[in-house]
């Protein structure tokens, strides 16, 4: 048998070195024939702006050049080769691609490319002989390499760019009657699990039930029933998705009562590194508040070591999450149930966190359809009374149809979003913030807090302080995170007072939505940006409706821009490599006195209001003053400005930004401990949050009694308290 095969491999390779020896004139002739051929298709469609003939000839020209050059390189480096050890160079190769073919390259160029080389040195010292002063400096600097890696390896960088300093966090902190949201509740706290039972690898929710559910068969949503990774996935869990369970883990009051019902949602990690006991810390607060808390299971829809499913799966995880309330629903109605109407299902609550921030938006979009939308002979019957969600740091890839993403209107929302999150190193949930409407008269909010030095894996205390695995955890700088017990603090603080202002009307806690400086006493010492929105916000212009800067939103206003260096109305961006879009326009304004063109001008930007403007009867001294502003420079600590309102009997009265507000600089964050190897984000980049401004109209009253809001004319902008500076506006006008 042996010799059979012997006899086999040489005929093949004989045959192959045969083929090879008789066509390899024609292979080369084949080869470049073809390049030449994909040079002319390409020069056909790029011009260099002399004719088609000419851009053909050039891209020829130059593809013989290449072809020159890289034959000649290609040449020299194989007869070099050849006069190597034939084993040691296979050896070098056989790491090069090893090296290429696993994830961060980077890391592994650097400890590859320093052990080639140290071992080199060490070599030659021991070739050339270890006293020799040439090999002593050789083997030291060897070693100073390898210290350096490991120092690499095990330091957590280096200090964030730009920190809060003690003055400013001191400023404008307000003080708001409230019951301090991080205290534990006066309910007692029981907890429980519950589940399908289907499950090989969770004891909890397989001999620890509490409560039965009935598995859940999505195939017709997202089929996983066939394929080698997903025989792997039903080999480790025992059910793929014919079967997939509806698993839970419950805190609760223990006391009877009605109880509001908040589902929390965990996002993509490991599967194997289960993710749902993560939000206990929040789901066992929460209970003690009056909440009936779930963290529910789906691990078993995240990545492995052998694939991800790559988003293809998140309609899934929000539909899971209506089967619970299914769930929840029964059970209330259920008189032998320990839950037997224990459940206020009139107020519901869903809470997600990364690609769970994105579950609770599809669950919250497909919740009052009657069918589902691909397919319309899917029926649902859900319809559930879910009144709020909380994203914190999702994603929002899921488009249920071609470039339209998910548009929620009537709903209560939160954002919860760190500056140094590695994994969603965006702020995407702006996006979904900018889609939510209200109608009027109708009591729903919207709001996100901006946390500079949170990171996305410590609001889960399975995650931590690594938002990648190694060896790219290697790279991460943690030295400028917050703790992880103060960053779940902000996540229990602002999760708790948003479903007590939401779920249980206590509208005392909104003013901490407002403006953060209410929360300050509360909150570890960071930079924070927050925004809100109601129904009761009327916007005089929202920089979204065409492309002439003079014209408002609002018929009857004209804007002026005055000796201003900059005057762009643009897109919002994102902080990522393709610089993309928060789906939002803004107004970029710039000024600088130390130009010629500007000094002993004044500069500003102006709201000009016709007598044709009809402002509502509701716009009086009880009235705010809003707009959304941001300071768009790195450089500079502040961005301060006036703010005149002018009446039609010319009439003014200004305010100065900075006796109400500071507006921070572009907070940078420096993800990595080196970019020069390997950077998430670009380096100067930053996020472009705006910060919620608003002035009472009572304080432009007290400082000109003479000045009449019924009769405004004018709202300027003036920049005269900085030399020079750049701004971004959005979305002026005013709230009673």
């Amino acid at each position: 048998m042996k010799a059979f095969i012997k006899k086999i491999y040489h005929e093949i390779a004989n045959f192959l070195f045969t083929f090879w020896t008789k066509t390899k004139a024609g292979i080369a002739a084949g080869a470049i024939t073809a390049i030449y051929i994909y040079t002319i298709i390409i020069s056909l469609n790029f011009t260099i702006g002399f004719g088609k003939v000419v851009d053909v000839i050039f891209f020829l020209l130059f593809t013989t050049l290449i072809l020159f050059l890289t034959y000649g390189f290609t040449k020299f480096l194989f007869q070099t080769i050849k006069r190597f050890d034939l084993k040691i160079t296979a050896i070098l190769i056989t790491v090069l691609i090893i090296a290429l073919s696993f994830p961060m390259n980077a890391f592994l160029k650097l400890i590859i490319g320093l052990e080639i080389i140290s071992f080199a040195f060490v070599a030659f010292a021991i070739n050339n002989g270890f006293k020799k002063i040439s090999s002593i400096i050789l083997i030291l600097i060897a070693l100073a390499g390898n210290i350096y890696i490991v120092y690499f390896l095990g330091f957590y960088g280096s200090p964030a760019i730009k920190s809060i300093s003690d003055t400013e966090w001191q400023s404008f902190t307000k003080s708001v009657n409230i019951e301090n949201p991080l205290n534990s509740g006066e309910y007692k706290v029981a907890s429980l699990y519950y589940g399908s039972g289907d499950d090989s690898r969770r004891a909890e929710f397989r001999d620890s039930i509490s409560l039965k559910t009935n598995s859940v068969d999505v195939n017709k949503f997202f089929n996983q029933s066939s394929g080698f990774t997903n025989w792997l996935r039903k080999n480790y869990w025992g059910f793929n998705s014919n079967n997939y369970p509806v698993n839970g883990r419950v805190w609760y009051p223990m006391e009877s009562g009605n109880f509001p019902l908040v589902i929390i949602v965990h996002g993509n990690h490991n599967m194997e590194d289960y993710s749902d006991p993560g939000y206990e810390y929040l789901g066992r607060h929460l209970a003690s508040k009056g909440f009936i808390a779930v963290s529910v299971d789906e691990n078993f829809l995240n990545g492995t070591w052998y694939g991800d499913y790559q988003q293809n799966e998140n309609f899934t995880r929000g539909y899971l999450l209506l089967e619970h309330i299914r769930n929840w629903t029964k059970w209330n109605n259920d008189s032998t149930n320990l839950f037997y109407k224990k459940i206020d299902l009139n107020n519901i609550a869903l809470i997600g966190h990364s690609r769970g921030g994105q579950a609770v938006a599809i669950a919250a979009a497909i919740n009052n359809l009657p069918n589902y939308y691909i397919d319309g002979k899917i029926k649902f019957d859900f319809n559930y009374s879910i009144k709020s969600i909380v994203q914190i740091a999702p994603n929002d890839p899921y488009q249920p149809k071609n470039g339209e993403s998910i548009k929620l209107k009537n709903i209560n929302y939160l954002l919860l979003q760190g500056g140094y999150d590695y994994d969603v190193s965006a702020m995407y949930g702006i996006r979904q913030y900018n889609r939510i409407t209200f109608d009027k008269g109708t009591n729903f909010f919207k709001s996100l807090i901006y946390i500079h030095k949170a990171n996305h894996g410590n609001f889960n205390t399975v995650w931590g302080n690594n938002d990648f695995n190694y060896p790219s955890a290697f790279f991460m700088n943690t030295k400028p995170l917050l703790k992880s017990e103060e960053q779940q603090n902000i996540a229990k603080f602002y999760i708790t007072s948003f479903l007590n202002s939401t779920l249980l009307s206590e509208k005392e806690y909104l003013p901490i939505f407002r403006n953060f400086n209410y929360a300050k006493s509360y909150l570890p010492q960071d930079y924070y940006i927050s925004q809100y929105e109601d129904s009761k916000f009327v916007y005089l212009n929202e920089f979204d409706d065409d492309l002439d800067l003079s014209t408002s939103n609002t018929p009857g206003i004209k804007i002026e821009g005055n000796n201003l260096s900059v005057w762009s109305e643009n897109s919002l961006t994102l902080r990522d490599f393709g610089n993309s879009l928060q789906n939002n326009y803004g107004i970029y304004l710039g000024w600088n006195k130390n130009d010629t063109l500007y000094k002993d001008k004044v500069s500003s930007y102006d709201f000009i209001f016709s007598d044709s403007v009809k402002l509502p009867e509701s716009l009086d001294v009880n009235s705010k003053l809003f707009f959304f502003a941001a300071n768009n420079r790195t450089d500079k600590d502040t961005a301060d400005f006036s703010i005149v309102l002018t009446d039609a009997f010319n009439n003014s009265s200004s305010i100065t930004l900075s006796d109400y507000y500071n507006l921070a600089p572009v907070l940078q964050s420096n993800l990595t401990k080196d970019n020069f190897f390997v950077s998430f984000i670009p380096g100067d980049n930053g996020e472009k949050v705006l910060q919620l401004c608003e002035i009472p109209i009572a304080d432009f009253q007290k400082l000109n009694p003479s000045f009449q809001i019924n009769k405004l004319a004018k709202i300027s902008f003036v920049f005269d308290k900085n030399s020079e500076g750049e701004i971004i506006l959005d979305k002026i006008g005013y709230y009673n």
